[in-house]
């Protein structure tokens, strides 16, 4: 059995492709209308310490659970002191939650917002220093109890089947986990079924959601730009067989299953979140 929780990125979407906090409720209203779509968990937003209490506490009187978040660095880095005080941060909100999982990626890389998903600028001496970084990062991770998944992203440093490749084979498989994301592997052309079949003993967890194919082929300019042309959708309503997917994480699998609709298609934010609740609940 999944757990299943969302990341409610549906109302920070703006018509544009991007994602705008501003446009999100405060953060009790958006707990209020996760509750409502029918959801049992969602993914933690980052808080100060002294606000964990009091966000556990919102999130139980709404009848949610807390599930992983997600946290991205400069992967190029070569001044690691920063993002380590941001990690023992998140370990100890992680660890308050009751959570031992979280999402690593890189940071936004412009040059590849730009022309996403083809691997603009590859270069063999940045990939061993990435690795290294992810490393560094998913140990101090591990050491506060954290297991830290990675996530390729589309537009970061690490994107391509290739590059995935190379960090997976370049890091131990017993401190850097994956943390895989169905919509960035199909985007850049990865079979997400045999991708998690082949590294299932990596994977601490899942963002899961869908995509047009056919829109995605159709579909040109920036990464915002292919975003607000609705490649990606709720589960259910586009080509990638996520039961499969499911299915591929194997029996053993106890992680957490995050959806996560970077932009509704075509539909209200409520609404996106209701459909992948009954998506998601008729599979829980």
């Amino acid at each position: 059995m999944h757990q299943f929780a969302i990341n409610p990125l549906q109302w920070l979407a703006g018509p544009d492709g991007n994602l705008d906090r501003a446009l999100a409720p405060k953060r009790q209203e958006l707990i209020a209308r996760v509750a409502a779509s029918g959801f049992r968990a969602m993914s933690i937003a980052v808080l100060d310490d002294a606000a964990v209490e009091q966000y556990a506490q919102e999130l139980e009187d709404a009848g949610l659970a807390p599930a992983p978040g997600y946290v991205s660095f400069d992967l190029t880095t070569t001044d690691l002191d920063p993002v380590f005080e941001t990690v023992d941060h998140l370990a100890r909100a992680h660890r308050a939650l009751g959570l031992s999982e979280i999402f690593l990626a890189g940071s936004a890389v412009p040059e590849r917002m730009a022309v996403p998903a083809v691997g603009v600028a590859a270069d063999e001496e940045r990939e061993k220093l990435i690795a290294r970084n992810v490393r560094a990062v998913s140990e101090r991770f591990l050491d506060a109890g954290i297991r830290a998944g990675f996530h390729q992203h589309i537009g970061t440093w690490v994107e391509t089947e290739g590059e995935l490749l190379h960090l997976l084979e370049r890091t131990p498989a017993d401190a850097v986990f994956l943390g895989p994301d169905t919509g960035h592997l199909t985007w850049a052309g990865i079979d997400p079924v045999a991708f998690l079949g082949e590294h299932a003993d990596r994977v601490r967890g899942l963002h899961l959601k869908d995509i047009h194919q056919d829109r995605l082929r159709a579909a040109t300019g920036s990464y915002s730009q292919v975003i607000a042309q609705r490649v990606l959708t709720e589960p259910g309503r586009g080509d990638i067989d996520n039961d499969r997917v499911l299915a591929a994480l194997g029996e053993d699998f106890d992680g957490w299953v995050v959806i996560e609709v970077d932009h509704p298609d075509g539909i209200s934010p409520d609404e996106s979140a209701q459909r992948a609740a009954a998506w998601a609940n008729s599979r829980a």
